[in-house]
């Protein structure tokens, strides 16, 4: 678990994504998928924003689809 400070604001945790928006988590989902491809993330061929895991020889797992998932914020 993470622990800290509450957040002022309401959240949208699906799998290993937090966001304030259902747009936020598509995008990042779309920018894992992409970095599991091994192409750049962004317009101008920005870094990825995700880093490669330090402790494990295990390929990366692919985001589970969105598609018919209805998402909500929790506070």
């Amino acid at each position: 678990m993470i622990g800290g400070e509450p957040m002022d604001e309401a959240i949208i945790i699906w799998w290993n994504f937090v966001a304030r928006t259902t747009e936020e988590v598509h995008e990042a989902r779309e920018q894992w998928e992409a970095h599991l491809r091994g192409e750049a993330a962004g317009a101008g061929g920005a870094t990825s924003r995700f880093g490669q895991p330090v402790t494990s020889p295990l390929p990366s797992t692919h985001a589970p689809s969105l598609d018919g998932v209805s998402l909500r914020a929790s506070k």
